[in-house]
């Protein structure tokens, strides 16, 4: 009887969080477009200071290794970069609170 109780607990808490990520991620289709339109609008210097003020950091390096070499170079981040890394992170009313105040 115990383990019973503890097993609906469990799996009630399963749902829970199920349906808080289903939430979270529908909420995340419904402003994508919204947001795109708007960073798109902003050159890299405005999008790296809503990184750093708003996030407190810019999108992670990435490297590329040439094998034969086997040097590892750097790659540049571009525009398109700062966009994606906003998008993940910022919900659209903290985008256009940004747009607003530029």
């Amino acid at each position: 009887m115990y383990k019973d109780k503890l097993h609906n607990e469990s799996l009630s808490e399963i749902l829970k969080i199920r349906k808080e990520i289903e939430n979270e991620d529908k909420i995340f289709y419904e402003e994508l477009p919204q947001k795109y339109a708007l960073l798109e609008n902003l050159n890299i210097e405005q999008l790296k200071r809503l990184c750093t003020t708003q996030l407190g950091r810019l999108p992670s390096l990435e490297y590329f290794k040439d094998e034969k070499t086997r040097t590892e170079l750097e790659l540049p981040i571009l525009k398109e970069d700062f966009i994606h890394f906003i998008i993940e992170e910022l919900r659209l009313s903290d985008i256009k609170k940004y747009v607003s105040s530029i």
